[in-house]
């Protein structure tokens, strides 16, 4: 999507990576680069990346790259992992 200058992007990751953290890679029109995603990163979290927009008009400057990023939570899960959320719950 655009908004002005600004590039906006929504990236669905496993839950478990925004509880533990990871990096991602992210393609833009400009090329690739990797995004920290920090441990407890929360649903519908937005990150701005400065400059890595579209042009603004006139100007040497670019807007920015936003990016949601949406928990992936799973269809179904098997006994053992049942059994670890049912300790993580308890506690």
């Amino acid at each position: 999507m655009i908004n002005n200058e600004n590039l906006i992007m929504t990236i669905n990751l496993p839950y478990i990576d925004m509880i533990l953290g990871t990096e991602i890679k992210i393609d833009s029109y400009e090329g690739s680069f990797m995004l920290s995603i920090p441990k407890l990163t929360q649903n519908n979290q937005i990150f701005r990346i400065p400059n890595k927009g579209l042009p603004m008009y006139k100007e040497n400057k670019h807007g920015n790259l936003l990016i949601k990023v949406t928990a992936e939570l799973p269809n179904q899960i098997h006994e053992g992992e049942q059994e670890i959320y049912e300790k993580l719950k308890s506690k």
